[in-house]
């Protein structure tokens, strides 16, 4: 026994005495310089520009990239398991030194090479021999009965390829010219820092185990699961996974879309099981048991999809705008067009049985078929105005709805339609009738009209009473019915219309369609690909889709990898790894709900401290804002300032304590501020028209644009705001404004507007964009480099400091909402549907 424990003893001791020389030799220098940087770490945030992120001092940058490779190195699993490959095997401090050493040499110089573009190597076949060196490693430890003498060569080469690994993480946050040394030598340090840790921890077990009777056993058994994985790893990275697109050309790529990545419009069901939702970009999605999964169907088309209706499982057909018929026979396994003869938007298709159909749309078009939609015919409805829906009960009697109050009513399949008008001046979203006389009719504001004389006449009755816009109708009986609209209201009623109830949606999508089977099972579809379902009576809806598929409104990247986006619905989007993955972020605090807010803007000045802004429609014409914050990077949130009786739609902080917040709606806007971190906001001033976009130059000049052309500055670190007037664009909505420096300066708007100044403000020249589409958003990653993003994908930038721009090819005719550049000069866009852009450059 005391032998035994004088034999633990000595090793111990042996097992420092080596430790010690390892650290010596190889980290005295980067230990040193990684406990100076974890001291300083608390300062650095006040060395930054909070309200200009992208300028960050050379510490900071020094830390941060340090960090990240310390980071890359613990977190690639490859990379540690080749290590301790290498090592297994390893008797001698010497021989760690050498390999260590020939290894950091390789990956080194191969990391320079990539990461400043000299030479690169595609992404895939990188990965791929990155796991067969794992493998080879665990083969030589295997098939040799000593140590190889010269494995430092075998680490060396290697090591090449392990260099251009190390280059994909800086590829994608990108580096800063004006301190690409610093960022690419301190990002080397935090890599050996991340090494000399594992071998350390790894030689003194080695050490220990090399005494035990099992080492032999132990390094076998080892090395094989190693080889194992590496091989797993070089049959899924060569063979399985799907090259990254992000990786073989440069552009905008998509970094995250939707689940659902649509807007639904219509939905149908035949039974319980089989459904179809219809929508943008041509989408058709189908489901076979009740709504629990969805699969999109090739529609052959990319036009917008509006109506649908099925007669059978396996027979149905579809409508859109450009005069889109598609009919389907096998369930949607095939679509085929069928002829129009028309480019007209179809709205709205109603079938009755095989041959029987009509569809009705804009500009008063009704088409009608008699032979299954071989051939289809115009039929006379007397108005150029829009036809929103469809009703037929049999081949002969049918009615139509349309903007204005217009109800078209047939006796004869559609030879002659008569048109009356319902009392009302707004759009009749659908009409129900339960027999040739006794019909019911919803507008979009919620008003119910009853007619007992087949639509001749029609009587007010009381409705949904609806703050927001009705967009859909269904009746599954005489006396059950349900509407919906915009932000998930949903209504039912169970005595013909008389009286109706608000029920909970569990969204605040606009919802466009509502379709009932029964008086127990429905389904509504709405933008951002959103389906609900209910299986009793409306009491309960359940989300078939997932949520995360929101509009985003603003993004923004804190350090080189973490970052946060926000949006409609209360969507909240984190990242830790400079955007390749983004999770869903909620609040835990019971006082702070914003699943039914549309979050505005996010702004953080350091790693901790950050605050959200946004609001909700709480009637009509009435709107609420508030102000969340965090002061520990997003594990607690507070509400800060929710008494705002108006929507808040941008902040800046120009350090931790003063910041700004504007708002409005319509006919006003407001601006609030705060000199103790946002315990207090005091409104500074109250204009007639909503602010959308404020920017600081500095901590002294700021400005704020709004609608109606509203521009106001300050030169007073923010403690009065003077109006400008530009001559000929005071009526346009400005969304968007950015400075590069005190002179220099753009706004971006609608209807294409871009307006550069170039002398603090003083004068602005419009600058030609080549669109007529709203811009919603500009920022420059360079004095010379510009962009700007907007409307149905668009996309412009300048290489010339904003004097000419061109269109760039967008991945998406979504709505882009706001632009983000990295310090490495990566633009990011966040908009429509939960959609992420990435730029990749050359």
């Amino acid at each position: 026994m005391v032998f035994k424990e004088k034999f633990i003893t000595l090793n111990l001791s042996l097992v420092n005495l080596m430790l010690k020389k390892v650290q010596q030799f190889l980290g005295s220098k980067f230990i040193g310089i990684g406990i100076f940087l974890v001291a300083i770490s608390n300062e650095i945030g006040a060395w930054a520009h909070p309200f200009q992120p992208n300028k960050v001092s050379a510490i900071n940058e020094f830390y941060e990239f340090t960090l990240l490779g310390v980071q890359h190195i613990l977190t690639g699993y490859d990379h540690l398991l080749f290590l301790i490959g290498l090592h297994i095997v390893d008797r001698k401090v010497g021989d760690i030194i050498k390999v260590v050493t020939a290894f950091t040499v390789a990956h080194s110089l191969t990391l320079g090479l990539a990461a400043l573009d000299i030479f690169t190597l595609p992404v895939r076949p990188i990965e791929s021999l990155i796991a067969l060196s794992i493998a080879y490693i665990a083969v030589e430890n295997l098939v040799l009965k000593q140590r190889p003498k010269k494995r430092w060569i075998v680490a060396f080469g290697f090591g090449l390829i392990h260099g251009f690994g190390f280059a994909g993480i800086l590829k994608d946050i990108g580096l800063a010219e004006t301190k690409l040394l610093i960022s690419l030598f301190s990002f080397n340090i935090g890599v050996e820092i991340g090494q000399i840790g594992v071998v350390s921890l790894l030689f003194p077990i080695l050490v220990v185990i090399r005494n035990l009777k099992w080492q032999v056993t132990f390094q076998r058994v080892t090395s094989a699961f190693i080889l194992l994985l590496g091989l797993i790893w070089f049959v899924e990275r060569s063979f399985l996974v799907a090259p990254d697109s992000n990786e073989s050309h440069s552009g905008w790529t998509t970094a995250r879309k939707a689940e659902l990545d649509a807007n639904f419009e219509g939905i149908c069901f035949f039974d319980s099981n089989s459904g179809w939702a219809i929508g943008s970009e041509g989408t058709i999605a189908h489901t076979s048991n009740g709504g629990k999964t969805w699969t999109i169907q090739n529609s052959s088309t990319n036009r917008y999809l509006f109506g649908t209706d099925f007669i059978s499982n396996k027979e149905g057909w579809v409508v859109g705008e450009d005069g889109v018929i598609l009919h389907t026979k096998d369930g949607g396994v095939n679509w085929h067009m069928q002829t129009s003869g028309t480019d007209a938007p179809f709205v709205d298709v109603d079938f009755v049985d095989t041959n029987y159909g009509w569809i009705v749309g804009m500009e008063g078009w009704i088409m009608h078929t008699s032979d299954g939609g071989k051939t289809w015919e115009r039929q006379a409805s007397g108005t150029y105005n829009e036809l929103s829906a469809v009703h037929f009960i049999n081949s002969k009697r049918g009615w139509i709805t349309g903007v204005y109050g217009m109800v078209l009513h047939t006796t004869n399949g559609g030879k002659i339609w008569n048109l009356t008008k319902i009392p009302t001046g707004y759009e009749i979203i659908g009409a129900f009738f339960n027999n040739l006389e006794t019909g019911w009719a919803v507008t979009t504001v919620g008003a119910v009209f009853e007619t007992k004389d087949g639509g001749q006449t029609w009587n007010k009755r009381r409705g949904p009473q609806s703050r927001d816009t009705l967009a859909t109708m269904s009746f599954v009986s005489p006396t059950e019915g349900w509407a919906a609209g915009w932000y998930g209201n949903i209504y039912q009623t169970s005595d013909s219309g008389q009286n109706w109830v608000s029920k909970s949606a569990n969204t605040m999508n606009h919802l466009s369609d509502i379709y009932l089977l029964s008086s127990v099972q429905g389904w509504a579809v709405g933008e951002n690909g959103v389906i609900i379902r209910t299986n009793d009576n409306g009491s309960n809806w359940e989300m078939l889709t997932s949520e995360e598929n929101q509009d985003l409104t603003e993004m923004q990247f804190i350090n080189l990898t973490e970052g946060w986006a926000v949006g409609y619905g209360g969507l909240i989007l984190h990242t830790q790894d400079a955007g390749r993955t983004w999770e869903t972020h909620s609040i835990d605090n019971k006082r702070v709900f914003v699943d039914d807010y549309h979050l505005e803007a996010v702004n953080f000045v350091d790693r901790k401290k950050g605050w959200i802004v946004g609001g909700k429609n709480v009637g009509q014409f009435t709107h609420e804002g508030f102000i969340l914050h965090t002061p520990d990077g997003g594990k607690t949130w507070e509400l800060q300032f929710d008494e705002v009786e108006t929507y808040l739609n941008d902040l800046v902080f120009v350090d931790d304590q003063n910041g700004w917040v504007i708002g409005g709606w319509f006919q006003e806007g407001q601006l609030f501020q705060t000199t103790d971190g946002g315990k207090t906001w005091k409104s500074q001033i109250v204009v007639d028209r909503s602010l959308n976009s404020i920017f600081f130059v500095t901590k002294r000049v700021g400005w704020i644009v709004g609608d109606g052309g509203l521009l106001l500055f300050t030169e007073d670190f923010g403690q009065t705001w003077k109006r400008k007037i530009i001559s000929r664009y005071d009526g346009f909505s400005y969304d968007d404004i950015s400075f590069v420096s005190e002179k220099e300066g753009w706004i971006v708007g609608d209807t294409g507007l871009i307006l550069q100044t170039v002398d603090g403000g003083k004068n602005w020249e419009r600058k030609d964009s080549n669109t007529d589409d709203p811009l919603h958003a500009i920022w420059f990653s360079s004095k010379k480099e510009g962009w700007i993003v907007g409307w149905k994908g668009v996309i412009l930038r300048s290489v010339d400091a904003g004097h000419t721009w061109r269109r760039e090819q967008s991945p998406t005719n979504k709505t882009l909402n706001s632009l983000w550049i990295t310090r490495g000069k990566i633009p990011w866009v966040v908009g429509e549907s939960g959609l992420i852009l990435k730029y990749n450059r050359d």
